[in-house]
């Protein structure tokens, strides 16, 4: 799905859940790592940066949503109806 719109609201859709927010995994990054106590949370704080590279995960590392400036891809036991994003 596009960045552009629907990077602000995307994490709105998910389940209530811990979620880690990782970014580049360089040798300078690599153990940065923000956690959330509710995924649906991270793109209020996100749409206030836009812009980034990041990566979405769970705490069973069921799914991977990878952010870049252009589109949002998700893989995993999720699934954003289109109807709503």
């Amino acid at each position: 799905m596009p960045t552009d719109e629907h990077e602000g609201t995307f994490t709105n859709h998910l389940r209530e859940e811990k979620a880690y927010v990782f970014f580049e995994q360089n040798y300078i990054n690599k153990n940065i790592v923000l956690c959330f106590s509710d995924v649906r949370k991270i793109s209020l704080v996100i749409k206030e940066c836009p812009g980034m590279e990041y990566f979405i995960t769970n705490e069973s590392l069921s799914y991977l949503v990878a952010v870049n400036w252009y589109t949002i891809e998700i893989s995993g036991g999720i699934n954003l109806p289109s109807s709503k994003v």
